[in-house]
């Protein structure tokens, strides 16, 4: 009765599930036509491999519901699984971020760009210089968040997918290589482990590159100085894992994937809006996969990106038309991702 009562306050859909089957649900989810007594297999559309391997933590995968695709964040509670449903409530917000963005963009490059030609001026100035680095990284911490605003709604649509065969392990070892370099530059500590074969599998290398990028920085911010992050890429059944761990000490009793709909002063904003998450999990959803949080024994965090190889015998050819936008505006991916616990001085280069 309590379980019931829970799921009745919540103001989106929501259902449990025992032993494979829906068991309870609240009005909304009912209005979206959620029948108790359905098999739970009946609505899952991507993610079935983890869901039935799920015995802690938090799984966002995707569900089909007359039709239409969802999100859902998956709780174990108990006995039971908690679904929280992500539907067309999410909308509104991401439209209005991305129009906000928009406004934002263009005002933020003409500070950057007279950022960068100041730079250039002040060599032999070293005092002024240091003063101008630390203001363009704030900037790159602003432009990092307009890019998400104005990206997550683009990225959960999956409009623009620009799949081709790449070779996954090289991507990874470029992404953890970078970090690790970075991350060092900040008196931070990035262990990674790779496959020692290549795997290779149709993926969108930009979104993909992105969404490890998130990842990362997440676990390199909340993290401890004086502790170790560690990154792995690792295949299993025709699934690959993309795990970053770390000592972090916050809680994942709330939803994470959904951050950006909690009401302004809250919570600290040190854990920002979400939007980092947000695109992971549509990372996640283009490549068919899913995203576990898991809080460890050893009571850190883990996080894992989980996608499906993918393979085509035949030659990919790709139009020009197609070749990915640079979100980064020719910026460096990876000094952008990892801004916020990057030195003053890596952004002292106007170049």
């Amino acid at each position: 009765m309590e379980q019931q009562e829970f799921l009745n306050a919540l103001n989106f859909p929501a259902f449990t599930v025992k032993d494979g089957k829906i068991v309870q649900a609240n009005l909304p989810a009912l209005q979206h036509n959620i029948e108790v007594g359905t098999p739970i297999t009946a609505y899952i559309h991507t993610g079935m491999q983890e869901y039935e391997e799920l015995s802690s933590g938090k799984l966002c995968l995707g569900l089909r519901i007359n039709n239409i695709p969802c999100n859902a964040c998956v709780t174990c509670v108990d006995d039971r699984h908690l679904f929280c449903l992500e539907t067309e409530f999410a909308e509104p917000e991401f439209r209005a971020f991305s129009l906000a963005a928009q406004h934002l963009r263009e005002p933020l490059s003409g500070a950057m760009y007279g950022a960068e030609l100041l730079l250039s001026e002040l060599e032999e100035n070293t005092a002024a210089k240091e003063k101008l680095a630390r203001l363009n990284k704030h900037l790159y911490r602003l432009l990092r968040t307009v890019t998400n605003m104005s990206d997550a709604a683009l990225y959960r649509t999956q409009q623009l997918q620009r799949q081709e065969l790449v070779d996954i392990t090289a991507i990874a070892r470029e992404v953890f290589e970078k970090a690790a370099n970075l991350a060092q530059k900040a008196e931070r500590v990035l262990e990674y482990k790779l496959p020692k074969n290549s795997i290779f599998s149709l993926a969108d290398r930009q979104k993909l590159e992105r969404g490890i990028l998130n990842m990362i920085s997440n676990a390199l911010k909340y993290s401890p100085a004086d502790s170790a992050v560690l990154a792995e890429l690792k295949c299993s059944n025709n699934r690959l894992y993309f795990t970053v761990e770390n000592a972090i000490k916050q809680s994942i009793s709330d939803n994470p994937f959904s951050r950006y709909l909690r009401e302004p002063g809250i919570e600290c904003c040190e854990n920002g809006i979400g939007l980092g998450m947000t695109i992971v999990q549509s990372v996640a959803t283009t490549h068919n996969g899913t995203v576990l949080l898991e809080q460890t024994k050893k009571n850190t965090v883990r996080i894992t990106l989980a996608i499906t190889v993918q393979t085509s015998n035949s030659l990919m050819f790709r139009s020009p038309v197609l070749y990915p936008t640079d979100y980064a505006g020719g910026l460096d991916t990876a000094l952008l991702e990892l801004c916020d616990i990057l030195p003053d001085n890596l952004f002292a280069d106007s170049e």
